[in-house]
């Protein structure tokens, strides 16, 4: 298991990261990625790290893209808030 939290949106060349850790999980672990969402379907890069290190903004449809392009097969969209965890059936079953 790899738990990356908070770390994907400080990295510029994040693809490789994304390929790094499903290389190490190979086809039976479980990774788990905890990034900032905009709200957006698509990620929104940056030109300069801003005032928190970010570059970029991830969108969940293009986050969840990237996963599934660098080998990740099933990705569930969860949202932690101040209900708790919720899983996002509506995102996760449209992109499953």
């Amino acid at each position: 298991m790899v738990i990356c939290s908070h770390t994907l949106e400080h990295i510029k060349e994040d693809e490789k990261a994304i390929a790094e850790i499903f290389r190490v999980v190979n086809l039976y672990g479980i990774a788990i990625f905890l990034v900032p969402l905009s709200g957006k379907d698509e990620t929104e890069e940056f030109s300069e790290p801003d005032e928190s290190g970010h570059v970029r903004l991830y969108g969940a449809k293009s986050f969840i893209e990237r996963l599934k392009k660098k080998g990740f097969s099933e990705v569930t969209m969860c949202k932690i808030g101040t209900e708790g965890l919720t899983i996002d059936q509506t995102l996760s079953n449209e992109i499953l």
